[in-house]
Formats: structure tokens, C-alpha cells, sequence
């Protein structure tokens, strides 16, 4: 706030409370009011910078929006179908690649255990021209104390079973 009474020597009131005090009107008017060439250059000035502010901006976009029309793919949009499209294919090809690989390795597996298998089976022995001999509750016989002269036993072969009964019981000698 400005006070400025008039031509007086004396001061009012007004005077005390006031931000500034003005000895006439006139000069009040020169104190809120600002110099018109000041105000002028830093018109200029906030113009200027936000002449120039704008121009950096536009340039900046015009520079992004270059490169947008640069890329491949606004001007060949399938370019992006494609790429996906040749990882896909490349993706897919190791896949099968792999699973053929681990069923390569599985089957070998399963042919090593089965060999394993039919190796210890004990009827392959049979097609070696040997044969097993069951009692008449088909439990193997291994032992002539675990049979009896009169009963009937089975003797498997390679290609079939004959069925007899015990006439006599050897003992080997050790």
C-alpha cells in the first residue's frame, strides 16, 4: 500500500500503516506504476524463451516422429508378424529338436534295460536247452529234499511243458 495525502509537512495515519509513503499523488502513480521499457524487454524476454522453449519442443517431437517413420515397421507392419512369426518357428524347431533327442536317449534307455531284463529272466535260460521244474503247487523245484518218489512235477522248456512223475531220486556226491 502507498499513502500520498497531498503537499503536507505533517504526517496522517495513513502514512504509519502504509508499505510506502509518497510525498504528492503524482509521485504515488510513478512508484505502482512500472517503467513501460522495463516491462517492454522483459515481455521480450518471457517471449523469447518461450519462442525458443516451443521450437526445442516441436524439434524434439519432429526428431521422434522421424524416427517413427524410419522404423520398419510402420513401413512394412508385417515386419513384426514376421519377426515374431521366424522366433516362433526357430523356438518350435529347437523344441522338437530337444524332444527328439530325449526320446533318442529314453529308447536307448529302455533297450539297455530291457536287454538287462531279458538277461536275468529266468526262462531265457530255456532257450539255451535248459528247462525248470515246477512241483504240483508250481513252485520251483531246487532241491530233490523238496520232492517225492510218484509225484507229478512240470518241466518247463523253451517251447512248451512236459509233465511227468518221479520214478527214483539220485543224490550227487560232493
Amino acid at each position: 500500500m502507498v499513502s500520498a495525502v497531498g503537499h503536507e509537512i505533517d504526517f496522517t495515519i495513513c502514512d504509519f500503516v502504509a508499505d510506502v509513503r509518497a510525498a504528492t499523488p503524482s509521485h504515488a502513480a510513478e512508484l505502482v506504476t512500472p517503467n513501460c521499457e522495463e516491462l517492454k524487454i522483459r515481455i521480450a524476454n518471457g517471449y523469447t524463451t518461450l519462442k525458443n522453449s516451443i521450437i526445442g519442443t516441436l524439434s524434439e517431437y519432429r526428431l521422434l516422429i522421424d524416427g517413427y517413420m524410419k522404423s520398419k515397421v510402420l513401413k512394412d507392419p508385417m515386419y513384426l508378424f514376421d519377426e515374431k512369426r521366424m522366433r516362433l518357428i526357430d523356438t518350435t524347431d529347437k523344441l522338437y529338436n530337444a524332444m527328439n533327442y530325449k526320446n533318442k536317449e529314453l529308447r536307448s534307455r529302455i533297450a539297455t534295460i530291457g536287454a538287462s531284463l531279458t538277461a536275468l529272466n529266468p526262462l531265457a535260460v530255456l532257450t539255451r536247452g535248459y528247462g525248470a521244474v515246477f512241483n504240483s503247487d508250481n513252485a520251483v523245484l531246487k532241491s530233490i529234499e523238496n520232492v517225492n518218489i510218484g509225484e507229478k512235477i512240470k518241466v518247463k522248456l523253451s517251447d512248451g511243458s512236459i509233465i511227468a512223475s518221479v520214478e527214483d531220486i539220485e543224490r550227487e556226491e560232493k
